[in-house]
């Protein structure tokens, strides 16, 4: 019955990744990465982007790709996202349900049809709780403890008895315990509030943990256990913690995605190793990365981008690292977030990554990748409260190719200096007020203008 599936082409990676940083520890409360992009939530509420944006992903009106996070509008009281493949749906602090991106078959709610470049509601209820997303299926929580799911419903993935796309969210069956809800590419993991675990969808490789290979239309215990407490779901393999501090995975492992020291595939939840001191788990396309209640975390799997953040890359992707093996030895990491071929971390208020950057999803100005972690994002580099208040106007914001600078006083300045987020000068003009940014990658930047004395100073984004 073992089955050695090939990894299907195309693979979202995402759930809803969130996080409460305790209070003067750091701006950011909320991350999430997709197959190529990241979206994120600051400690004021606001919501930030960065990454591909082919498809409207980013949320900005634009379909332009951005090297450096730019805020999504203005608002104010967003508190929960998740990153599909080209989509990103979000909750306010209202309780509203947001979505923008890719909209090809309906994932984000309502007729299938043009991609939706900013955010836009679903429906006008105030009552979302939890949202999570696969590569093209969407599942929410509400506040009553019910479940409901949307987009394409090929393999299952829905959950609501049928294979057919779902345009709207539809509620599937009648329980109101629902707690957790994690989606893999076409599979779907829940907890409920007694501890049981559920799943449906695609199970070509076991990945449902039902000891078949059979595709489960509606959501099916798995086993009988009621001590489930996280669950993380791939593209074709599943982990998940019990309440005792325990590892367990299932489904693909040829790269050893489960952590359990082989590369054999597993039909239903079996432990991996001994420890019982894991706090998290999330899994990407084939890697699995696992945050312990000691700040330490260990990956797993697929290396083919350095998503392990080893040091090392294996581009023929055939190398397995079956063991789950630390990440150097810091031992205060706070939270974990995966994308298909990358990681975020989050400790001491700032971001780390590693792994694929081929679109700019770590964020710090540049398409290069990093197979060790490195620290790009932190609240200093993106908060501009340290700088004093506008005293001029730069127009237009967001920039194209040129921006001008315009004061009540002055009409020409001494030296004009622009900055990126992480204070390296990319711009330098004397005696002018306007400024060429058509060399700029997208992203938000510091700019400084010098005249008698005064150095003035704000900031743009450029488109």
């Amino acid at each position: 019955m073992k089955t050695k599936l090939l990894f299907r082409n195309f693979f979202f990676l995402a759930t809803f990744f969130f996080v409460s940083i305790m209070s003067g520890q750091g701006c950011w409360t909320a991350i999430s990465a997709g197959r190529t992009h990241t979206v994120a939530i600051k400690d004021d509420g606001t919501i930030w982007s960065w990454g591909s944006n082919s498809r409207g992903q980013l949320g900005d009106g634009t379909t332009m790709q951005h090297y450096s996070p730019a805020q999504i509008g203005t608002d104010s009281n967003w508190a929960k996202i998740a990153c599909g493949d080209y989509h990103t749906i979000a909750v306010k602090t209202d309780g509203t349900l947001w979505v923008w991106g890719d909209n090809g078959i309906g994932q984000l709610g309502g007729t299938a049809g043009s991609n939706i470049l900013s955010p836009t509601q679903i429906g006008n209820e105030t009552n979302w709780a939890e949202v999570s997303t696969g590569r093209q299926h969407c599942t929410a929580l509400k506040t009553d403890g019910t479940l409901w799911a949307w987009g394409m419903g090929l393999n299952g993935a829905i959950g609501d008895g049928a294979m057919e796309d779902r345009p709207d969210p539809v509620q599937i069956g009648i329980a109101t315990n629902w707690s957790k809800i994690y989606c893999g590419y076409y599979h779907t993991l829940g907890i409920r509030t007694d501890g049981t675990l559920w799943a449906w969808g695609w199970n070509a490789s076991g990945q449902l943990g039902i000891g078949t290979d059979v595709d489960e239309l509606s959501p099916i215990q798995v086993g009988t256990d009621n001590d489930w407490v996280d669950i993380s779901a791939g593209n074709a393999h599943s982990v998940a913690l019990k309440s005792n501090g325990t590892l367990w995975g299932w489904g693909f492992n040829i790269l050893g995605q489960l952590g359990n020291g082989t590369t054999d595939d597993v039909w239903v939840p079996t432990q991996s190793g001994t420890q019982t001191n894991w706090e998290k788990i999330v899994s990407g396309l084939g890697h699995t990365i696992g945050l312990k209640t000691d700040g330490t975390i260990w990956t797993c799997g697929l290396n083919n981008t350095g998503q392990l953040g080893n040091g090392t890359v294996d581009p023929s992707a055939s190398t397995p690292y079956p063991d789950l093996t630390q990440v150097g030895t810091d031992n205060d990491w706070q939270f974990i977030s995966v994308g298909s071929h990358f990681v975020h971390c989050l400790k001491d208020a700032q971001i780390w990554s590693w792994g694929s950057n081929i679109s700019g999803q770590f964020g710090n100005g540049s398409n290069s990748s990093n197979p060790n972690p490195e620290t790009y994002l932190n609240c200093t580099t993106l908060s501009i409260a340290e700088i004093a208040p506008h005293t001029f106007t730069v127009y237009p914001n967001p920039a194209r190719d040129v921006i001008q600078i315009m004061t009540q006083e002055y009409t020409l300045f001494d030296e004009i200096i622009v900055t990126d987020v992480y204070g390296k000068t990319v711009i330098t003009q004397q005696q002018t007020a306007q400024v060429n940014t058509s060399g700029l990658v997208s992203g938000m930047y510091i700019i400084r203008a010098s005249v008698d004395g005064k150095t003035m100073t704000a900031k743009f984004v450029k488109m």
